[in-house]
């Protein structure tokens, strides 16, 4: 798109797709799935005619970074929250910090790292997650350790949620080492990815 119309990806793009998915939310059916989302933006050339290039491969890096999945997942269960937001630095720069975005700025956002887990990918980003300010969502946001490892650890749902007695754990990596297995009674996998 135009360089011109970056910002509108911010805003007001991010606070009208949040609003979009609490109306949802409120409207479904009780048998629909709530439509919970991750969002990335990225600045960047693209080859043509096939739209390729390293900024594709940075905003989808992006996006699947541990951050905005912990971000997802404390907006979900400290909020009810249903969009999580991570905007690189460049992308940020030439928008909120360049004042191009009325209604959001940067004490808006969490300066974070993105990391992927089995990639060679470190990068600055701001990360949104609307109704939450920054000074509330840093502490639920543990840092990822460098060489992948398990990944930003998400907080645990509280204790008297719908959750059952005992120990909660929750996996935000893959699993390989299954001994684990071994000394827990009932274990239920969850296999869909925040």
């Amino acid at each position: 798109m135009p360089a011109k119309d970056i910002a509108w990806l911010v805003d007001p793009l991010l606070e009208h797709l949040h609003t979009a998915l609490v109306r949802y939310d409120r409207e479904r059916l009780a048998n629909a799935p709530a439509i919970r989302l991750r969002a990335a933006v990225h600045v960047g050339p693209l080859a043509l005619p096939d739209h390729r290039g390293d900024a594709i491969n940075e905003v989808c890096r992006l996006l699947d970074s541990q951050v905005v999945r912990a971000g997802l997942t404390v907006a979900r269960e400290h909020r009810g929250g249903f969009l999580a937001a991570v905007v690189s630095e460049a992308a940020f720069r030439r928008t909120v910090r360049a004042g191009r975005t009325p209604d959001l700025d940067e004490e808006h956002f969490l300066r974070a790292t993105a990391r992927v887990h089995g990639k060679t990918f470190e990068e600055p980003c701001w990360l949104f997650v609307p109704q939450m300010t920054p000074q509330a969502l840093a502490p639920l946001i543990s840092p990822e350790p460098l060489g992948g490892g398990g990944g930003t650890i998400a907080p645990t749902s509280p204790a008297g949620s719908n959750s059952p007695a005992g120990a909660v754990f929750q996996f935000t990596g893959e699993m390989t080492d299954t001994t684990v297995m071994n000394t827990v009674g009932t274990m239920h996998i969850d296999r869909r990815r925040i």
